[in-house]
């Protein structure tokens, strides 16, 4: 977020600079791109969704596995509860079943801890790959842009689906002249 800030610090400064004189930024082309829409555009992004969704199903089964597991155990518990206090029995049946009830709660609440972490590793799990599968389509995004911007001679790209910190677009107005969003589109698509 601070080199955004910076960057659009800078851009400011070169184009105050520029319009000042005759310097270098009176030659100097900037352009804006967004970014979403380039990053939506590429294959990947579809086949990483769909591994995802994958994923996350399968998380989903393992979950309601776990929670029709977990209320088993909750059902004998409870039984085994019920039976420790019927009067019927004698007080040693009686004292066997609430040792075995007690036993049956420490054996659910082990597993609803298991479950838990089991629950927490696999969501991470999840969101680390939703990270690295983005990071890998942004980093072959970001090579298509650079190169792009040596050929047609763009110092500066800026993102104009961005935020910045004050919670406003980073492009606030342009005229679409500079958008190179289309151009970069049409390599990203032709990517695999």
């Amino acid at each position: 977020m601070m080199n955004r800030l910076r960057l659009i610090a800078v851009v400011g400064l070169a184009l105050v600079a520029g319009l000042g004189s005759n310097g270098w930024c009176a030659e100097e082309k900037i352009a804006i791109i967004d970014m979403a829409k380039v990053m939506r555009a590429h294959p990947r992004t579809s086949t990483n969704r769909a591994i995802l969704e994958k994923e996350i199903a399968e998380f989903e089964a393992e979950r309601a596995k776990m929670m029709k597991k977990l209320q088993e155990m909750k059902e004998d518990f409870d039984k085994t509860r019920k039976e420790a206090g019927n009067k019927a029995l004698s007080d040693k049946a009686r004292a066997k079943n609430l040792a075995l009830a007690e036993e049956k709660l420490a054996a659910i609440r082990e597993y609803q801890r298991d479950a838990r972490e089991t629950a927490g590793l696999r969501q991470k799990q999840i969101t680390d790959h939703r990270m690295r599968m983005g990071k890998r389509v942004l980093s072959e995004v970001r090579e298509v842009i650079e190169e792009y911007a040596k050929k047609e001679k763009i110092a500066v790209v800026l993102d104009s689906a961005g935020i910045a910190a004050s919670g406003v677009e980073v492009v606030v107005y342009s005229s679409g002249k500079l958008d190179i969003t289309d151009d970069i589109v049409k390599v990203v698509e032709k990517k695999e």
